[in-house]
């Protein structure tokens, strides 16, 4: 475990119980304590299926339902679609992630080649109410019956206790941010 927030290799936490984190959500860097660490693994239950997607087609935005927290909760996840489709991220529904000026980067199977361990889609969502949403995209010349994208990471549960004067925290941007 280190302080390299996205690191290149296998899914690491970012922090350890009784570690101090600041969590950027809602414009502000906040302070919290790490008061528990769950590791969520890949698995059939944080599969879902975004459905059928058409040729050249997109499927609307939608609610990554498995993904939804509690207050104080923050989770540390990667992603990567099992079939042919591209995958755009929003945290929030209007919030994109990997997102330069006028381009939106997607991640497809092929992100998987130049990245192995899936380290570049990895995202923070902290607490109730800023879910994350996923547009699936098919490109080619046949439809997708099926759009199935699998999630993995940790669960971390925070306090929000008065960190002692000049306590080390961990940075961790949980939204995306505006140049």
């Amino acid at each position: 475990m280190g302080t390299d927030i996205y690191g290149a290799g296998p899914i690491e936490p970012v922090a350890r119980i009784k570690d101090w984190v600041e969590v950027w959500s809602q414009g502000a860097w906040t302070r919290y304590q790490v008061e528990y660490i769950e590791p969520l693994p890949r698995s059939q239950q944080l599969v879902q299926d975004f459905g059928a997607v058409a040729a050249n087609g997109s499927v609307v935005t939608t609610l990554v339902n498995n993904l939804r927290l509690d207050d104080n909760h923050l989770l540390q996840v990667r992603f990567a679609p099992l079939d042919d489709v591209e995958c755009a991220l929003w945290l929030q529904s209007g919030q994109a992630r990997y997102y330069i000026k006028f381009v939106q980067d997607r991640v497809s199977l092929y992100t998987g080649i130049l990245d192995p361990y899936w380290a570049t889609t990895q995202f923070f969502i902290l607490g109730k109410d800023r879910d994350p949403y996923i547009q699936v995209f098919r490109r080619g010349d046949y439809a997708a019956t099926v759009s199935r994208v699998a999630f993995w990471g940790f669960r971390y549960i925070l306090t929000g206790k008065q960190a002692p004067n000049g306590a080390p925290a961990i940075r961790i941007p949980a939204e995306g941010r505006a140049a």
